[in-house]
């Protein structure tokens, strides 16, 4: 089984790629599920900027999506991840992946890459969505 992650926390108004996948299941018929919720106060760190988006398709087919990721805040983060979710032109969730950014920590102003890839044929992907965070902001 292969289960696809979204964010730990989540702002008013975002959604998060959650799906579970059996082996050989078309992504149509995953399951969507909770596993756990509370609330809180704590507000995840977001002073990032993407930059640098560029993608190819390498020799068995598969979508990379590349960019860099400016850490535009105050702080300096440590432990950044990028989600790229994939569409179908239909907008469903085709795909997910999530990649840490490197290097691991970024201070102010500095700059991490990423490489986030799906191993969904490119055939199937309409668009993707990137979406930024750390959890781990220092003073």
């Amino acid at each position: 089984m292969r289960v696809g992650k979204g964010w730990g926390i989540l702002l008013p108004g975002q959604k998060t790629p959650i799906f579970e996948l059996q082996p050989n299941t078309p992504y149509e018929k995953c399951r969507v599920f909770i596993e756990g919720w509370k609330e809180t106060n704590k507000q995840p760190y977001r002073g990032f900027e993407v930059r640098d988006i560029s993608s190819f398709v390498d020799k068995y087919g598969f979508l990379h999506v590349l960019g860099k990721v400016v850490n535009t805040g105050a702080k300096t983060a440590e432990g950044i991840e990028v989600v790229v979710t994939f569409y179908d032109i239909e907008g469903n969730i085709v795909s997910s992946h999530d990649e840490p950014v490197t290097p691991f920590e970024l201070k102010p102003g500095a700059a991490g890459s990423f490489d986030a890839l799906t191993f969904i044929g490119v055939d199937k992907i309409d668009h993707w969505l990137i979406q930024v965070q750390s959890m781990s902001p220092r003073a």
